[in-house]
């Protein structure tokens, strides 16, 4: 995540891939134990928005298993 964001700094990049990256992910956000990837429940066709500054090395769970899109 922090190559993606240092190679894109100031833009909004979109990547699709499977919930357990997404988990995984979410748990570096949170900075939770790894064993929390587990506690997660990320539906298909979800939006889960994460922000990263990479000059500070700040990391923040903007939103989760967002799905209204879907209605």
């Amino acid at each position: 995540m922090e190559s993606v964001a240092a190679d894109h700094e100031q833009k909004t990049v979109v990547v699709v891939t499977h919930n357990g990256m997404i988990k995984t992910a979410s748990i570096v956000a949170l900075n939770a134990p790894t064993e929390s990837v587990f506690n997660l429940d990320i539906s298909p066709c979800s939006i889960t928005t994460i922000a990263i500054w990479p000059s500070d090395g700040l990391v923040a769970l903007r939103g989760a298993n967002d799905r209204a899109h879907l209605r």
